[in-house]
Parts: structure tokens; C-alpha cells; sequence
């Protein structure tokens, strides 16, 4: 727990440094950057020591809060967690530090950075909390300081996107907090200690709190129908937020719902099946939702919702493979949506801030404004490559080994336990859609910023960005090969939180995670081999060309050898053939003018996609839910003497229901 007191006390202090003098480009800045990374690497090494050593560490101090307790504790699970947040906290900071420096940014610093460290402390309060009530006020400061973050940001729609995230997760929050008041009141304590009680009490209780846990950790997390506040929040935040909320904070959800989980002692049979099911559909939809996006940001953010709805298929297979007593399914399942968040925490971010320099550079992420960065902006272009790979799930990087493992999960249900043959089937082919659809994004998303010839005035004068944000996407692109080449010495991180779970304490999982590793560990090496020919074919080219004249000339073109930038693919015409496929989801509206004729002297087309839960579901409810208050307006008389009245009631009204 030491370390953890000190790599806090590091982010106050580098939060002060920029309260001192937040525009400042020189040692204050500088300072903070070191006092940030610094402390990623401080609490990062706590983590990794509780979780190679299996201990568990307490920190408790007087409290004046009713029914709470001001108790911490790091375990396996916790630990796990803070590893992306330590570490991605810190290199966003690095790039914010001049990200936030560029001309579009607008925010005021003071408030931002504030903010910012808010935000990076209250999510290691949320993993650390080991008390309900102090979970729910960690909860609560993520909400707020990411908030403020949101409409801080650089989006037109700041103060919608923060809203309609506040909104979203205060329904959580309450959830939630029904969640924790049940709990309490059956166990007799909100300390987390307590929990395991709750194995020992009714399926029907046990699968209240469930269903509880799912809707209110799921809204944070981004299961649909749950996440319409993803594609608004994060194109509004400034990118290194974006990056601190999709690859870390969104995974407190599922950190929350894990713990619950292993709570709960023996999953009941149908929990298993109802996260597998969310998690396919949540990854199916959102993907097609980001197959379809103009925005990078914004197509980057239904990204992060397919990514949590293939961490929760793993879950979910888990789950129903502990509940069936097929162990080594239970493993793997479990240790892939482990490893994905890990993994995804990590490329996620990379693309996020590779996002973010290219918004600096050219003041739009509109896709189709973008095109011929390569040239311009070497380093960007590369470490969004690698992200892109990273979350097609391509060997020799990182996405690919936790997704393999999530599909070893499937093929062993299929091939060695019948209970487990149906949901092993739905695994096997709902990721290989997801799979193939992430391929045809990604291939859109970097092919149309980054290719081609520059589609408008923006990508036209781009450069690289400055070096606080490109080492900081090097050294997240390096990390994404480091965690594949050597995933068989990270799995022993997700092996030691599985143990943890009581229904597989007793059991003795040694064999099935060491033929794990190995299995892995050929797969590494095989990603390994391939980076290797892979660089030895590009040295073997330069050396045969290194005595040559190399030219370029226009390839063929159909007769017309001077086509425009316009004639181009554009990202809506790259994924037509897919989009056109998914119209009955996407509900794609289009806008188009001059076309039914030879030869147009002006002609124009636009597509627009709106969001079929919110347009469905959310809007309907929160319209019926605005006209039904406005009819009670007239409580709101302004007279004093009434809303005095209106308390006296509802107090008096809570007398007589404590009562009974």
C-alpha cells in the first residue's frame, strides 16, 4: 500500500503544478509530465508485486460518514485494474500536457487539469474502495470531473455530449446505490468483506443484485442499449480524455461487475447466458454503428463498445463453464476478458491520441476532410497502424492474443464439454463477425485519414506533431508488440484473479494455466518470427534497391489521367457495400443533389446516422418523461410557505414508511 500512497501523492503534486500555472510551457509543464509518469510507474509496480506475490493490503482510518467505513484494499482484482489506470493516466497526461497547448483547444487549463487529476484519482479510489458507500463517492467523482472534462472538450456538441452523460450515469448510479443499500441490509455492513455472505443467500436475491450490477456497472461500461453516452462524450472531450475514458474508465464498469460477481459465489445458470448474449449483440451492433461514422472519434467510441461487448462474451462463457464444472473453459474465458481489458486499454488509447494529433495538425477528425497524412505525419501514421492491427485483432500485436484466448474458450466448450457446445458455437461465430467487420473499419478509418492525396484544406500543410505526443504514441505502439511477445508472462496477472474467484479457489487450476501459457507462448513466438521476417524482408529490399534509381509514375487510370482529389473513395463510399447490408440497423438517411444527370455542374451527397437505441428508446422515454413533470409544474409556484409544506409531507410521508 505504500507504493499506492506515494503515486498519489505524485498526482497531487503534479496536479498542483499545473493549478501554479497551468499555461506555462516550460519547467511547470515538464514537472507535471514527470510527476505524472512517474506515478503510473510508482503504483504500477504495487500491482504488479500484489499480483506476483498473491497478497492483499488494507489501509483503514476514522470516518465520520454514517453506516461507512474509510477502508482500502488491494487484492489480485484491484490490482489488475490499476495497471491501466496507472499507466494510461500517466502517458495521457504526458500527451495532454501539449495537446492542450494547440491553437482549436479552447478550455480553460486551470479547470481542465484539475479536473483531469480528479478523474485519474477518484478511478483509483473506485478500485481501491472496499467499502459500498465510498465505492459510490469515488463513483460519483468519476462522474463529475469527467463531466466538467466533456464539455470542456473540443466538440460542437459539448454541452449536449455532457449532459446526456450525466444523465446516463446518475441512472446508473442509482442502480447502484439500490444495489449497495440491499446488500447492506442482508449482510449488515457495506464493507466489501461482508459480500461474501451473499453466497449463501437465495437465487432469487443473488440474482436481484445481479441484474442490479449489469444495468448500473453496464451504463459505465457501455452495454447496449446502455451506451448512448459513448459517441457523444468522447468526440466532445479533448483526445487524452478521451483516451483516459475509453481505455480505462469505462473498464470500472467492469471491474464493478466482476467484483459483484465474485461475490456472488456459484453463478446461477442463465447469468452466464444473459452476458454472453449482451456481450455479442453489444459487440455485432456497435461495430456496424462504427463501420458507418464520419467522425474518428466518433467511430473510435462504438469501437470501444464492441471491444466491451467481446470482454463480456468472455465473461459470460466463463460464467457458464464454472457453472457447468468445465474449469479450463472457465480459465480461459475469464483470463481472455481479463487480458482484453489490459489489451484494450492500451490500443485503444494509442488510437485515441493518434486521433488527437491529428486533430492538432488539422483542426478536424471529419474522415472525409482528411487524406495523404502518411507523408506528413510519419509517426502518427505508424502508431495509428499498429493501433489498428491491435484492435482488428492481426498477430504480432496485442488484441490478437486476448481474442485467441477467448476463442480457445470456445473451441474447448464446443470440443470437450456437451452443456457448453451451444454457447461455444455463438462465441465462435459472433467473433468472427466481429472480427471481420473491425477489418473493414479500421481498413476505412486509416486508409481514408491517411492515405490518397489530401481531400481538403485541412491535411493540406499538416506536419508532425511535437514530441511529448509522439513519444507517448511510441510508447504505447511499442507496448501493444510487448504485451503479445510476451502475453505468457503477463497471463500469470489474469491467472492470479481467477483464483480468486471462490467457486475455483478449491480447485486446483496449476495444470490448465501452465498448457495456457504454453499454448500462448507458441503463438507469441509465431508473432514473434513473423515481425522478425517481416523486418528482415523490408532490410533485404533496401539493400537491393540501396544502388538503384527509383521513380514514380501515375498508375493507370482509365483513360483519364488527371482525376481530382473528389474522385477518391470517401469513407461513406469505402463501406457501402457493408453499410448497405446493416441499412435495417443503421437507418442510414441520404442527402443527395445534381446526380441523376451526365454531366452535373455541381453535385453533392451526405449520409447521416442516427443512433437506433437513443432514436427508439431514449428520446420516446425521456420526451414522455419531461411531459408527464411539466404537468406537476405548477408545485414550482415560488411560494415559500408551499415548498416548506411540500417537505413537512414528504418527511412525514418517510415517518410512516420507516415504520413498517
Amino acid at each position: 500500500m505504500t507504493f499506492l500512497l506515494v503515486a498519489t501523492v505524485l498526482i497531487f503534486l503534479a496536479w498542483l503544478l499545473r493549478l501554479l500555472k497551468p499555461e506555462d510551457a516550460g519547467i511547470f509543464s515538464v514537472g507535471s509530465m514527470v510527476l505524472s509518469f512517474s506515478a503510473g510507474l510508482v503504483g504500477a509496480v504495487q500491482c504488479v508485486l500484489t499480483l506476483t506475490g498473491s497478497c492483499e493490503a488494507f489501509f483503514r482510518m476514522p470516518w465520520e460518514m454514517p453506516f461507512a467505513t474509510f477502508v482500502l484494499r488491494i487484492d489480485s482484482l484491484s490490482a489488475f485494474f490499476l495497471l491501466p489506470i496507472f499507466g494510461i493516466g500517466a502517458i495521457a497526461a504526458v500527451f495532454g500536457s501539449e495537446y492542450m497547448h494547440s491553437p482549436h483547444e479552447k478550455s480553460n487549463l486551470s479547470v481542465s487539469w484539475s479536473a483531469y487529476y480528479l478523474l485519474w484519482l477518484s478511478m483509483i479510489l473506485v478500485v481501491l474502495a472496499a467499502d459500498g458507500l465510498l465505492f459510490m463517492l469515488a463513483w460519483e467523482m468519476t462522474v463529475v470531473s469527467s463531466f466538467f472534462l466533456v464539455i470542456s472538450g473540443d466538440g460542437n456538441r459539448k454541452m449536449h455530449a455532457g449532459w446526456v452523460y450525466l444523465l446516463a450515469s446518475h441512472l446508473g448510479a442509482g442502480f447502484l446505490l439500490v444495489m449497495f443499500i440491499l446488500l447492506g441490509r442482508e449482510t449488515g455492513s457495506f464493507e466489501f468483506a461482508s459480500l461474501s455472505k451473499a453466497a449463501d443467500f437465495s437465487n432469487d436475491f443473488r440474482s436481484l443484485i445481479f441484474l442490479l450490477a449489469v444495468i448500473g456497472f453496464g451504463t459505465k461500461a457501455g452495454f447496449m442499449p446502455l451506451h448512448v453516452w459513448l459517441p457523444e462524450a468522447h468526440p466532445a472531450a479533448p483526445s487524452h480524455v478521451s483516451a483516459l475514458m475509453s481505455g480505462v474508465m469505462i473498464k470500472t464498469g467492469i471491474y464493478g461487475l466482476i467484483r459483484i460477481i465474485f461475490s456472488l459465489g456459484m453463478p446461477v445458470w442463465w447469468w452466464g447466458w444473459f452476458l454472453l448474449l449482451i456481450g455479442l449483440l453489444s459487440g455485432i451492433i456497435a461495430i456496424v454503428f462504427a463501420l458507418a461514422q464520419h467522425n474518428l472519434k466518433r467511430l473510435l467510441a462504438y469501437s470501444s463498445v464492441e471491444n466491451v461487448g467481446i470482454m463480456t462474451a468472455g465473461l459470460g462463457i466463463g460464467l457458464l463453464a464454472v457453472n457447468s464444472g468445465n474449469h479450463l473453459v472457465a480459465l480461459l474465458g475469464f483470463s481472455g476478458c481479463l487480458m482484453h481489458v489490459l489489451n484494450h486499454a492500451v490500443f485503444k488509447s494509442l488510437l485515441f491520441l493518434g486521433a488527437g494529433s491529428v486533430l492538432v495538425q488539422t483542426e478536424t477528425i471529419e474522415i472525409d476532410n482528411l487524406g495523404g497524412l502518411f507523408k506528413k505525419m510519419p509517426w502518427t501514421a505508424v502508431s495509428f497502424m499498429i493501433g489498428c492491427v491491435s484492435i482488428c485483432a492481426f498477430p504480432p500485436f496485442n488484441g490478437f492474443i486476448s481474442e485467441f484466448m477467448i476463442f480457445m474458450a470456445a473451441f474447448n466448450a464446443v470440443s470437450i464439454a456437451d452443456s457448453l457446445v451451444a454457447p461455444g458455437i455463438l462465441v465462435i461465430l459472433g467473433l468472427s463477425l466481429i472480427g471481420g467487420l473491425a477489418a473493414a473499419c479500421f481498413a476505412k478509418a486509416f486508409s481514408i485519414v491517411f492515405l490518397g492525396n489530401p481531400r481538403s484544406y485541412h491535411a493540406v500543410d499538416a506536419k508532425e506533431s511535437g514530441k511529448a505526443m509522439r513519444y507517448s504514441l511510441a510508447f504505447l505502439a511499442i507496448s501493444c508488440l510487448i504485451l503479445s511477445v510476451f502475453a505468457p508472462v503477463f497471463l500469470s496477472m489474469p491467472f492470479a484473479v481467477v483464483r480468486s474467484y471462490a467457486p475455483l479457489t478449491s480447485i486446483d487450476l496449476s495444470g490448465f494455466a501452465a498448457e495456457t501459457a504454453r499454448v500462448v507462448g507458441i503463438v507469441s513466438l509465431c508473432s514473434l518470427a513473423l515481425l522478425i521476417l517481416t523486418a528482415i524482408s523490408v532490410l533485404f529490399r533496401q539493400f537491393r534497391l540501396r544502388n538503384r534509381e527509383i521513380g514514380s509514375e501515375a498508375t493507370w487510370g482509365c483513360g483519364y489521367d488527371q482525376p481530382s482529389v473528389s474522385m477518391q473513395y470517401t469513407g461513406a463510399s469505402f463501406a457501402q457495400p457493408l453499410t448497405e447490408l446493416f441499412d435495417g440497423v443503421l437507418g442510414i438517411k441520404h442527402e443527395s443533389s445534381g446526380g441523376d444527370q451526365y454531366f452535373p455542374a455541381k453535385a453533392s451527397y451526405e449520409s447521416h446516422i442516427n443512433d437506433l437505441f437513443e432514436k427508439m428508446l431514449f428520446i420516446p422515454a425521456f420526451r414522455f418523461i419531461s411531459d408527464s413533470l411539466h404537468k406537476i409544474v405548477w408545485i414550482q409556484s415560488g411560494v415559500v410557505q408551499l415548498s416548506i409544506l411540500m417537505i413537512a409531507l414528504t418527511l412525514f410521508l418517510l415517518m410512516i414508511v420507516g415504520l413498517f
